[in-house]
């Protein structure tokens, strides 16, 4: 049996591990799932309290492990000690998650990592702005939650640049201001959900109170969410996860050639 306890210490969430790890366990584990609210940059997994660990409770840290990262949240092993150290190196651990001495060590490795993330490797959004310069309000709440090393921003004035963009770029999710031109973002969010290459990108309006009966109807013809404006730190972070969440999704049932009308329903169809 064991137990566990998790806290976030600004975007790091750091969970602790008590007593014996010897059962097959949902996966994410207990204590990382807080970790997928969208805030969290990074997790700091802490061993010193276990007392032993057999292969099925390594295959489930493993597999939970490799869940975390493909939602784009870095993980790192601390405080093991020396029994539970080895069995760890028998089962390769450390070419999943790097393993550090201490909570301090397994810090900085998080840090470092994100410092030294290359552009190729984050996650292209496409900002399409209108009369409202929404391009500092989401670089500010990427800053304040710790979250720039995460995404790569471009940003346009135009829907035609735009859709240019789209078809030569690698990107993941477009946030569209609601104050653009009516027939340009209709139009733009039509030739999207129509073309069979970029139709399931997830498409997000960005829109003030003011404008919302104008987002709702976008999100009747395509679109896939409304972020409120100005973007709240809190809100902001979780809607874009859940967003490319849908993206990643519709890549994996392109690779397994199980996409249909039936699966993309109102994101594949301009109605």
């Amino acid at each position: 049996m064991f137990t566990h306890h998790a806290k976030r210490n600004g975007a790091i969430m750091v969970v602790s591990y008590y007593g014996s790890i010897t059962e097959r366990s949902k996966i994410p584990m207990p204590g990382f799932d807080k970790a997928m609210d969208g805030l969290c940059s990074g997790v700091i997994l802490d061993l010193s309290g276990v007392e032993y660990i057999n292969s099925v409770g390594v295959s489930s840290f493993m597999d939970t492990f490799k869940y975390i990262r493909s939602q784009g949240v870095k993980v790192a092993l601390c405080s093991p000690t020396p029994h539970i150290l080895k069995v760890l190196k028998l089962a390769r651990t450390e070419l999943v998650v790097p393993v550090a001495e201490s909570r301090s060590t397994a810090s900085n490795l998080l840090f470092t990592f994100t410092q030294n993330k290359t552009a190729s490797r984050r996650e292209n959004i496409l900002l399409v702005e209108g009369q409202v310069n929404i391009h500092d309000g989401f670089r500010d709440v990427l800053k304040e939650t710790q979250q720039e090393a995460n995404y790569n921003i471009v940003t346009t004035l135009n829907p035609s640049r735009a859709w240019k963009i789209l078809c030569g770029k690698n990107i993941q999710l477009v946030i569209l201001d609601v104050s653009i031109a009516k027939n340009e973002g209709h139009n733009f969010l039509r030739k999207v959900r129509t073309n069979r290459d970029l139709k399931g990108i997830p498409f997000i309006i960005a829109s003030d109170e003011k404008h919302f009966p104008e987002a709702a109807y976008y999100t009747k013809n395509g679109a896939d969410d409304i972020l409120r404006f100005p973007f709240n730190p809190y809100e902001t972070p979780i809607r874009v996860r859940t967003a490319l969440s849908l993206y990643y999704s519709w890549q994996k049932n392109m690779a397994l050639g199980t996409q249909n009308d039936d699966l993309e329903y109102k994101r594949s169809k301009w109605r």
